[in-house]
């Protein structure tokens, strides 16, 4: 799931700090700290999806505890900076597989994705 936020924020912002900037902009409260409950409106506010169904709360309670490894029950920003490196690693191996298609189809990435969409219906499939 640490994995499904990070994709979700990649997509979203530049950088770590501007995602916490903006979760706690999202919140009532002024301090320089996530709770669970701004976590979770955050995710609301910026129309996160990913986690929707019946065990929602659950995974973004566990997201939150890896992210409280003191269990405080906030996370600072220097807590919310351990999603740097994976951050800096994600957006590597994005980086590292873009490259690797234009090497092998060319340029043009909508090439590749007719090349690998079988079935023309818009999705990767198994």
């Amino acid at each position: 799931d640490i994995l499904d936020l990070l994709e979700f924020l990649i997509s979203r912002f530049s950088n770590v700090d501007e995602a916490f900037r903006k979760i706690i902009n999202t919140s009532d409260t002024k301090t320089p700290l996530i709770t669970l409950r701004v976590f979770q409106a955050a995710l609301v506010a910026l129309d996160c999806g990913k986690f929707k169904g019946p065990d929602e709360n659950q995974r973004l309670a566990a997201i939150f505890r890896y992210l409280d490894p003191g269990g405080e029950g906030s996370i600072s920003q220097n807590e919310w900076r351990v999603l740097g490196q994976l951050w800096n690693e994600f957006d590597l191996t994005i980086r590292e597989f873009v490259q690797f298609l234009q090497i092998a189809f060319g340029e043009d990435l909508q090439d590749a994705w007719e090349a690998l969409d079988d079935d023309q219906s818009g999705e990767l499939s198994e």
